[in-house]
Order: C-alpha cells, then structure tokens, then sequence
C-alpha cells in the first residue's frame, strides 16, 4: 500500500459507522471491513468496478441465467447495469434471483450464446463499489455512516509496468544527465557490458533559474 487516505462519509444516522479498509491495485481490490455491531466482513473485486460472469442459458428476452461468484447475498442490483462482452447489446437491471442465477432486466435483449462473458456494473469508481457490497446499499439509497480507509498500489504499478502518461525531469542545469550517471554500482561488478536502466522519463528539461518572487 503506498498512498493512504482517511475519509468519513456520513449517510442515514447511525451510532456506530462502517469500518472500511480499502485497498485498490492494479488489477484487484481487496477490502475489510467492520458493520456496527463489531462483525468482520471481507471482499475482493475487480478494481475495473464489473462484477463478471457467462451465460448458461437465455430462458427469455428479458431473462438470463448466469454462472456468477455473488460477493453479497442481498438482491441490490436493481438499476445495475449489464453489458454483453464483445457486443453493443447492454441493458438495465430489474432484479436478480441469487439462488437461481437468474437476471431479469428491463429491456429484451437478442439471443446470446451459452458461454458469453457478461459484466455487471454501476459505472463507479471501485471503492464506491466495493462500499455499496459491503453494506448492501441499493442504488437510490444513502449509505450507512462509513469511515473509510484508502489504499492504492496502482502509482506503483504503473511506475513498474513503465505505463502511464509521459513524463518530464526538471533538474537544475548542468545536471541533466544526473540520473543518467547515477552513483555507479553494479549489480554484478565484473560484468563487461553493462545495461543500466532506461529513466522513467522521455525528455530532460535543464532549467537556469526560477524566480519566487522574492527580492
């Protein structure tokens, strides 16, 4: 986890909030979390904010039977969103039957085939996601008290993936090549040719002076 952030969201009045511990990388999202009366609940959910699963069968237009992991055991997923992987086809949520797997929606959709990937979502950010499963906050409703603790691994990861927007170095001039130098150490010092690591930045800005307004 390295960057932490404190947040209280007040919803409908409660003596004792949500404890929220939220931790979102690149590709999952793992949360705990405490209810009011001291229970320990835990989570884990694609940190691109879907909840996927496929098709088993179509029993009608308006009606799909899937194969889903449910994180909660609480229909709230009226209004959810339901997008046909790999199609234009998308359509909103009525009501889920959890025992049956079956979605029924709003709108009909064409035949799909058995084994088609299917994601459900709320177009919110993660965290927000992964607050409304834990407290089974329907859509509509305001969420209970929460105090929320947030984590994310994704600066990291994208520093270690050299993905992300380009980047530039402002560096005092004369030093533009500072980096590039380095302190020298090798990781294996008889090593006749040496790669050195290429910087995480595309272009080196040498800057002369930079005025502070003072005197």
């Amino acid at each position: 986890m390295t960057r932490l952030a404190a947040q209280k969201i007040t919803g409908s009045s409660s003596t004792t909030p949500w404890q929220l511990w939220i931790d979102t990388g690149g590709t999952f999202t793992d949360c705990i979390a405490t209810d009011p009366d001291g229970k320990l609940h835990r989570l884990k959910i694609l940190s691109s904010s879907v909840l996927r699963g496929k098709i088993v069968s179509q029993p009608d237009a308006r009606t799909l039977e899937v194969a889903v992991q449910w994180p909660i055991q609480k229909d709230i997923f009226h209004s959810f969103v339901l997008r046909v992987v790999g199609t234009a086809q998308s359509a909103t949520v009525q009501r889920i039957d959890l025992i049956k797997n079956l979605i029924m929606l709003t709108k009909p959709l064409k035949a799909i085939p058995t084994g088609t990937l299917i994601e459900l979502t709320t177009n919110e950010e993660v965290p927000v996601l992964a607050a409304r499963f834990l407290t089974q906050t329907p859509i509509g409703q305001s969420f209970p008290a929460l105090e929320v603790k947030l984590g994310s691994t994704r600066g990291t990861n994208a520093i270690l993936e050299r993905k992300g927007a380009a980047t530039a170095l402002l560096v005092t001039k004369g030093f533009k090549d500072l980096l590039l130098i380095g302190n020298q150490q090798r990781p294996d010092l008889f090593t006749v040719q040496i790669e050195k690591t290429q910087p995480l930045y595309q272009l080196a800005l040498e800057v002369h002076r930079i005025s502070l307004g003072f005197p």
